[in-house]
């Protein structure tokens, strides 16, 4: 039964995390062996089924496969509400039907980099906590915090991305989201992860003579699209 650590890695979740994205990758190091060809081949391997092998135990611990990236060997496991039960298979009706709603894949910082961000470092663990081994530009801008290669939380520095990444280094009392970021980083490179910062910092510009604040309009909109796990509720902060 291989695949009851998928299970009770599953279980382990957050009652608050409604979705999980996990690399092929990652569920070989959580079962301990190496996945089937057929996984890497074929969606329907992942298939929600009520017997076999493998989508029992994800249904036992409440989750369902909300999607499956076979080019990015990538799977998103969404929760169900139930554990134990397989989804139900629900009627759609003309007044009852509802879109539903996207899935987002983690991102990769590749796609970010071809658009005109850059790396300025990587964050590593020290004896005081976390420090940024890298550049840091003053000027305001976007960053994005990247996790093994996916984007994992991006943001905007108003005052200069120096100055930004000092709050999340040794953030203050009050300063909850840093606190936060800082924690989250810290997790993960205890846990033997790569957490490197990647900025942009565009020019001003003008709509029909009117200043436009780039820097927040870009945070806005990447942020809309990506939903960073980080990123609380799909906002920056």
């Amino acid at each position: 039964m291989k695949y009851q650590a998928l299970q009770d890695y599953l279980r382990g979740m957050t009652p608050g995390k409604r979705q999980v994205s996990l690399s092929f990758g990652q569920i070989e190091k959580i079962i301990g062996t190496k996945l089937p060809k057929s996984a890497f081949t074929y969606r329907e391997w992942w298939a929600n089924q009520k017997g076999g092998s493998r989508a029992p135990h994800w249904h036992a611990a409440g989750f369902r496969v909300e999607a499956v990236d076979l080019s990015r060997k990538i799977v998103c496991f969404a929760r169900t509400g139930k554990a134990g039960q397989p989804p139900a298979v629900r009627r759609a009706t003309k007044r009852t039907a509802k879109p539903r709603a996207s899935v987002t894949m983690p991102i990769k910082a590749e796609a970010l980099i071809n658009a005109g961000f850059k790396n300025y470092g990587a964050w590593e663990l020290t004896e005081n906590g976390i420090h940024f081994k890298g550049k840091l530009p003053r000027e305001p801008g976007v960053y994005a915090h990247v996790v093994d290669g996916d984007v994992y939380y991006i943001g905007r520095s108003l005052k200069g991305f120096r100055n930004r990444m000092g709050h999340y280094k040794k953030p203050g009392p009050t300063q909850s989201t840093s606190i936060r970021i800082n924690g989250l980083i810290k997790a993960a490179l205890r846990s033997g992860k790569t957490v490197e910062t990647l900025a942009a910092f565009p020019e001003p510009t003008t709509w029909n003579t009117l200043p436009v604040d780039v820097v927040s309009g870009l945070e806005t909109g990447l942020v809309a699209k990506v939903r960073p796990a980080w990123n609380k509720q799909g906002v920056s902060g």
